[in-house]
């Protein structure tokens, strides 16, 4: 069965009418990205990433979301797709 993981953050109910949407069965992993270990870890070995984005996309927001490899540039970290 293939792994479908979903960052603890987005876990807030907003995916749940997702799941039953699937035309195969999937199970379903949450993993806390605040713990590297454990969600490198469980990213390692999931099939599929579901995220929502963390920016604030209100219309007079002047900040733009920064790209996954911004962001693991900003935390000097490497960044692996």
């Amino acid at each position: 069965m293939p792994t479908l993981l979903i960052k603890a953050v987005d876990n807030d109910g907003r995916l749940a009418p997702l799941v039953p949407l699937l035309a195969t069965p999937w199970q379903v992993v949450i993993a806390d990205h605040g713990n590297h270990d454990a969600f490198s870890s469980a990213l390692a070995s999931a099939d599929a990433l579901i995220a929502t984005p963390t920016c604030d996309f209100h219309p007079q927001a002047t900040l733009r979301c920064a790209s996954p490899l911004e962001r693991a540039s900003a935390l000097g970290k490497p960044f692996e797709h």
